[in-house]
């Protein structure tokens, strides 16, 4: 039996609070909306604010949950077949020190 291990690497993603109250990605990922920088994310992030962006699919507390957070993303393996580059490993993010 083997074991396959994947290097992970940090990168940035946009998130909100959902309604059931857990913070979490606002897009599906799959590594194309991850951002190599916290300055790269903030700067995608300030795009979707606009009235155009997504007020148009967020509620009002949802738009002002938006906050771009770090989190680990899988590198390819030895192969490249899966997990893809840039996938986020888990899409949850910890609340409990963010102001109610």
């Amino acid at each position: 039996m083997s074991t396959r291990t994947h290097s992970t690497e940090t990168r940035y993603v946009i998130t909100h609070v959902h309604a059931d109250g857990l913070r979490a990605l606002t897009f599906a990922c799959q590594g194309r909306n991850t951002y190599a920088s916290q300055a790269e994310a903030e700067s995608a992030l300030a795009i979707w604010r606009n009235p155009d962006g997504l007020p148009r699919v967020l509620s009002a507390s949802e738009m002002e949950s938006l906050a771009v957070r770090p989190v680990e993303c899988w590198l390819p393996g030895p192969n490249a077949v899966q997990p893809f580059q840039g996938d986020p490993v888990g899409i949850y993010f910890d609340i409990s020190n963010e102001a109610s």
